[in-house]
């Protein structure tokens, strides 16, 4: 009869754990998070927490009474008054375009125009579509039909935004800021594939990846320093540069500059 008692009692436990955070409210600029097997109170506020110290906030509005209630599985809501700032927006979908969280989720959602998008999050375009996604600080980055990419920073929230092309490709545009007059370079911008890393300053380029994972690095307006194997190779207008995978960029070589790229 004890037995049964503490059966009971546990089963009662765990159905009160399991539920903890199913009814909170997501408001709009809210993000949903599930809690990954090994990821810990700690870590989950480092990596979503604007303020990693708040974290009895998240566990408060998540109505979850005790640290050590947190299970993988568990669905938390970061409301955005404790969030990380997006890193970017999108400002143009045409077609099929599709985005995903980058907290493990295998899912695919339909991506809309305006929508925020926070580090790790991954977009994927279909045949005949494209998206245009404004970069905090940086400026445009249009992503061609057929790619894969993720976004993220490379340090912190206040580090350099980058976009790790995964496959296909994509243009950019880093926006120019005026001081005085004077031009005076924005934020940088990197582009990172699997066989080279872009690195910018108030340019115009473009990044392809083939079917090898060989990067072709084109240039239309500005510099562009392109690194693989610890050398850099520096392209100015009207030049590209081909990075064979596990090999240093090629020499650069000249190409006809194309029609410049518009915002739409």
């Amino acid at each position: 009869m004890k037995y049964k008692s503490i059966t009971k009692i546990c089963l009662y436990f765990f159905l009160a754990t399991s539920l903890i955070s199913q009814n909170v409210e997501e408001p709009p600029g809210s993000k949903t998070i599930i809690v990954k097997k090994g990821e810990t109170l700690s870590a989950i506020a480092k990596e979503h927490l604007s303020n990693p110290s708040r974290w009895k906030e998240l566990l408060k509005y998540n109505n979850v009474p005790n640290p050590n209630l947190i299970k993988p599985g568990m669905k938390l809501v970061i409301p955005d008054y404790l969030g990380k700032e997006p890193i970017a927006v999108t400002n143009l979908v045409v077609g099929r375009v599709d985005w995903k969280t980058g907290e493990g989720s295998q899912e695919w959602i339909t991506l809309k125009k305006n929508h925020q998008l926070f580090p790790l999050d991954s977009i994927r375009t279909l045949k005949e579509s494209k998206a245009d996604l404004s970069i905090k600080g940086s400026g445009l980055v249009r992503i061609h039909p057929n790619s894969l990419v993720q976004i993220k920073y490379l340090q912190d929230q206040n580090a350099t935004p980058s976009v790790n092309l995964r496959k296909g490709s994509l243009d950019a545009f880093v926006s120019k800021f005026f001081i005085q007059g004077k031009p005076r370079a924005g934020e940088k911008l990197q582009i990172i594939t699997p066989s080279a890393v872009a690195a910018v300053r108030g340019t115009e380029f473009s990044v392809e990846l083939d079917n090898g994972e060989n990067s072709t690095i084109s240039c239309y307006d500005g510099a562009v320093g392109v690194t693989a194997q610890e050398k850099t190779v520096e392209i100015s207008k009207g030049y590209a540069t081909f990075v064979k995978k596990g090999e240093a960029p090629g020499e650069p070589y000249k190409i006809p500059l194309p029609p410049e790229i518009k915002k739409e």
